[in-house]
């Protein structure tokens, strides 16, 4: 239960810095992914032994995730690529971005449509 509430405390505090840095930064959404995958890249590399459970738990699935959850992704994408799983890892990365936006498309326009 603790991780639970780490993980809450840390993406409410990431969401709150991806707002705010939306308020001021010129494609804050691009700026935010590539941060996020940058820090995400170098803790990833200490490992939850090193981190510990509390801080992996806060910053990690926490505040990253809250931040940008394009980190959590580039960071199941090198898990993937570290284990030589390159098929799947192509295949994670299609169906993100692929059926992604296609489903992003899909509820835009029956939305737009229902609403006319």
């Amino acid at each position: 239960m603790i991780n639970v509430l780490l993980v809450g405390a840390g993406g409410s505090l990431g969401s709150m810095l991806r707002y705010t840095l939306s308020l001021y930064l010129p494609y804050p959404t691009v700026i935010v992914n590539l941060v996020g995958s940058f820090f995400i890249g170098i803790l990833l590399a200490f490992g939850q032994s090193r981190l510990g459970s509390t801080w992996y738990h806060l910053l990690i699935p926490g505040f990253l995730g809250g931040f940008t959850t394009y980190s959590a992704f580039s960071g199941e994408i090198l898990g993937h690529l570290k284990e030589q799983l390159y098929t799947s890892a192509f295949l994670y990365i299609a169906t993100t971005l692929v059926i992604g936006l296609l489903l992003t498309a899909a509820g835009f326009f029956t939305t737009r449509l229902l609403l006319n």
